[in-house]
């Protein structure tokens, strides 16, 4: 719904001052391009806690216009499942009072996806800084999946960053013998395309981020509506019924992941986190089953699942070859060099008998099979 001038403050008529444009694709943005006001800060406060104080068996009863009036903070017992204390203060609150949204603690959930982070980050942020975007955008799976590249949400949403099939389908492979949207590097370069895309066309990192959530036309449609780029107005007037709570606080918990895991580090300097994958890609050449392409490498083939995560359990089961010219990821040994494990890689794969090869180069994506129908009987 459109609001009249009288109704809205002066600055939405204006861009927002405080607010850092984009550069062009190339150098990495060094200084912080992610701006908090005033009136967002308390959002991000607490979001903060959320990521930091609350753990997953605190629940956090709040305004469900204002996250920052909280009425109740409720710690299960022990002897108490979650769910059902959910239910529980879900219905003591709408009985009391309406508008009443119930938040879950995140706080260990962050902390496992701080440890598992330090596996990709390093990839990740390269990635990142080759597209021209700031490396702090990296953290947005914290709010997305905690790191959890198996994630699965309720609407159908997958992998770290949540791609869902139709977008995920505009710079990923997605069919029945892959889906790249479960590979963290993969799905990162696809975060990243869509972030370049994003900031190109809303040119300020709070709306592109928001729109990361919410979509870049249905932001692009908020700001054509209130005549503002500032997000501070947009979640205060935009009354479009599908800009709803996450959109409205994507950002706000964005920014809070960014600082929840600086103070992660600083409370916690000698956690153990996980070790970074120390790899190499190679391209296929042929199509060929998993187990003769482990056997040829004289590698087990569940290390080799647990690095190719995109592939579906049909490859791995033996019931599909993997395709030709898929990106491969494979371990490095002992400090070896990429250059010499590459050409390591080629002469093993080059050494599997022919016939493996040939049978697996009769490979049909499954998706792309045509459906026989019976033929239908005459009637004499």
């Amino acid at each position: 719904m459109s609001l009249s001038s009288s109704l809205l403050p002066r600055s939405v008529f204006a861009s927002p001052s405080d607010q850092i444009r984009a550069t062009e694709a190339g150098p990495t943005i060094k200084a912080n391009p992610f701006p908090v006001s005033q009136t967002l800060r308390p959002r991000v406060d607490f979001w903060v806690k959320v990521f930091t104080e609350w753990d997953s068996r605190t629940l956090i009863a709040h305004d469900s216009n204002d996250v920052t009036k909280v009425v109740e903070v409720m710690k299960v017992a022990a002897s108490d499942s979650v769910p059902k204390a959910l239910r529980k203060l879900e219905k003591k609150w709408k009985r009391s009072r309406s508008g009443v949204r119930i938040q879950q603690g995140l706080k260990d959930k962050f902390e496992a996806g701080y440890t598992e982070s330090a596996r990709y980050l390093p990839e990740m942020e390269a990635v990142f800084e080759q597209m021209g975007l700031p490396i702090l955008l990296t953290r947005l799976p914290f709010v997305e999946s905690s790191f959890n590249i198996a994630a699965r949400s309720k609407v159908g949403a997958v992998g770290m960053w949540q791609f869902m099939r139709s977008t995920g389908r505009q710079y990923l492979k997605i069919n029945s013998v892959m889906d790249e949207r479960i590979d963290p590097i993969r799905s990162t370069e696809a975060a990243a395309k869509l972030m370049r895309n994003n900031i190109d066309t809303l040119t300020y990192w709070p709306l592109a981020i928001t729109a990361y959530n919410h979509g870049k036309m249905g932001v692009l449609r908020a700001t054509k509506t209130l005549m503002s780029h500032d997000l501070d107005v947009i979640i205060r007037h935009y009354q479009k019924r599908s800009f709803g709570f996450a959109s409205e606080n994507f950002y706000a918990s964005f920014v809070a992941a960014t600082e929840a895991e600086e103070k992660l580090k600083k409370a916690l300097p000698k956690i153990t986190r996980a070790a970074r994958w120390n790899v190499f890609e190679v391209t296929l050449p042929q199509a060929i089953k998993s187990s003769n392409l482990c056997t040829g490498l004289q590698m087990s083939c569940s290390e080799l699942q647990s690095l190719n995560p995109s592939l579906a359990r049909v490859v791995w089961s033996n019931r599909v070859s993997m395709p030709a010219n898929i990106r491969l990821r494979l371990p490095l040994r002992n400090g070896q060099l990429v250059t010499l494990a590459v050409q390591s890689f080629y002469e093993n794969f080059g050494s599997i008998p022919v016939k493996q090869k040939v049978y697996a180069n009769a490979y049909r994506n499954v998706a792309s099979r045509p459906t026989v129908k019976p033929k239908a009987s005459r009637r004499k």
